[in-house]
């Protein structure tokens, strides 16, 4: 049982290795293309300004303009304010946002002033 069991495992991670080898042979080029992520201390989320690299990359509209969420803490503002991975955010507050860093300046601008309640739209 033992032996059958180290075998199921053996093979896995050789199409595991077989395939992150091919993914990462791919993902340079890919990367290159697409601007640095911003970690946003104060929405407690991980950005990427849209562009066309990634509007080709992520598949959304020609016409989508703001950050894309990547990755969102939980517990943190973000997760409060009912944003997920996938979502695109082109306005806080009021303010249209193109750029990660002017979303956290609204945000942690706005923590500062005891409001919580932040309007997202996208």
């Amino acid at each position: 049982m033992q032996r059958t069991l180290l075998k199921t495992y053996f093979r896995f991670g050789i199409l595991v290795t077989a395939l992150g080898l091919v993914a990462a042979a791919a993902l340079p080029c890919r990367a290159s293309e697409l601007p640095a992520p911003y970690v946003s201390r104060a929405l407690g989320a991980v950005l990427i300004p849209v562009d066309d690299a990634v509007r080709n990359a992520f598949g959304l509209a020609a016409d989508e303009k703001g950050v894309l969420v990547l990755a969102v803490a939980p517990e943190g503002v973000a997760f409060a304010a009912g944003i997920e991975p996938g979502d695109v955010i082109g306005t806080a507050h009021g303010w249209a946002v193109t750029d990660p860093i002017l979303l956290d300046e609204i945000v942690y601008y706005w923590i500062q002033q005891g409001k919580f309640d932040f309007g997202f739209d996208g």
